[in-house]
């Protein structure tokens, strides 16, 4: 897969793009607040109909935009076996979208048309955070990869905050100890939907944590070795089966039933899962210093990589903000040996260019100055 053509007006601070993009590495650099990271958030904005920076898409749109303004980004993707146009439109407050000149009715309908990963400084909170940047970490990729994981989960959220909200109100025939569902009208779509997302990420944790375990050996040989322990909110165990899944969580929230009416709030189900990196059989989030949670970090995005790949067929576009950052020069070193031509990649750097454009291999290094795309070294 690869994106390439990018067309960007009226989008933060960036100045209307025109850019072909090719296969391989393009780097893009610049002094701080130029607009770098603005041009991978376009990117991302376009592939997944959201931003990674902000929750309000009026912050995307240039400082001084009159009430009116609207930021519009295209792209041209090349799969294996077909081409795609993809367009947003977002206002202070309206977003569209379009597939090949087609309007979409669900703004959902967008992801796994052009699928990325995003690597950026904070991806250290994988690694070092709170369980939600771990489960966003899954989400986001199970979601591009899954329209039936999207439905679920977007099902069980719905489910799980309408129940929160009758919880607090104190609706007393909620979170019953016998867990039946006509007293709790959402006890069956927690289970039905939270079961499914749960055995999604069991499979998905298992299949990124043996990618991510050799990428970060490569990256930090002698750390002691990578694992990866999930940790169900659910009650589910490695062994379930989807029947067995789902009767766990059901008795999970029998048990937590006098619990959830006291504090008003549902405190079972996989919006309490967790995924546990370890380094040497200790908590990476305790115990590792900050270079090595970032390995980890960065192990697990490249790993994201190479599983979409696997189960897509696939390659999903590379989006590094700020390469290398607060990396060693021995561990930047070993983690640019690990990227190939084969992944289309965009990357943007605040240090000179050129050293780490010949570390890389890449392509083209583009200087971004003031919004605007100002050089092109070939």
């Amino acid at each position: 897969m690869n994106l390439r053509h990018l067309t960007v007006e009226r989008f933060r601070n960036l100045a209307p793009i025109d850019l072909d993009l090719s296969e391989g590495v393009t780097l893009f650099w610049g002094q701080n607040a130029q607009g770098k990271t603005n041009l991978l958030e376009a990117v991302h904005y376009l592939a997944t109909g959201r931003s990674f920076r902000t929750r309000w898409d009026r912050e995307c749109l240039p400082w001084d935009a009159e009430p009116q303004t609207v930021a519009r980004i295209e792209g041209r993707v090349d799969r294996a076996t077909t081409s795609h146009h993809l367009a947003i439109s977002l206002t202070e407050r309206t977003k569209l979208a379009w597939v090949d000149g087609k309007a979409l009715t669900r703004l959902a309908d967008l992801l796994g048309k052009l699928t990325v990963v995003l690597v950026t400084p904070d991806d250290i909170g994988i690694a070092g955070g709170s369980p939600a940047m771990r489960r966003r970490f899954l989400d986001m990729a199970l979601s591009q990869i899954s329209s039936t994981y999207l439905r679920h989960l977007q099902s069980y959220i719905e489910a799980l905050r309408q129940r929160n909200a009758a919880l607090r109100s104190g609706d007393s025939s909620l979170g019953t100890p016998s867990g039946d569902g006509q007293l709790d009208p959402w006890v069956g779509p927690l289970v039905e939907h939270g079961s499914e997302i749960s055995l999604a990420r069991r499979e998905a944790v298992e299949e990124i944590a043996a990618l991510a375990g050799d990428l970060y050996e490569q990256i930090a040989p002698g750390d002691g070795g990578l694992r990866m322990e999930t940790r169900s909110g659910s009650g589910l165990t490695a062994e379930d089966t989807r029947e067995q899944a789902r009767e766990r969580f059901r008795e999970r929230l029998r048990q937590a039933a006098d619990a959830e009416r006291a504090r008003g709030q549902t405190l079972v189900g996989p919006h309490r899962d967790d995924l546990v990196p370890t380094i040497g059989d200790r908590e990476a989030r305790h115990c590792a210093s900050q270079g090595q949670q970032r390995s980890v970090a960065l192990a697990l995005r490249l790993a994201e990589v190479r599983w979409m790949t696997k189960r897509t067929g696939e390659t999903p576009l590379l989006l590094i903000d700020d390469l290398g950052a607060e990396l060693d020069r021995e561990r930047r070193c070993r983690l640019l040996s690990l990227f190939g031509a084969q992944v289309q990649t965009l990357a943007t750097t605040a240090g000179d260019p050129e050293p780490l454009r010949q570390m890389i291999g890449a392509g083209r290094a583009i200087e971004v100055r003031r919004g605007m795309l100002r050089a092109n070294l070939e």
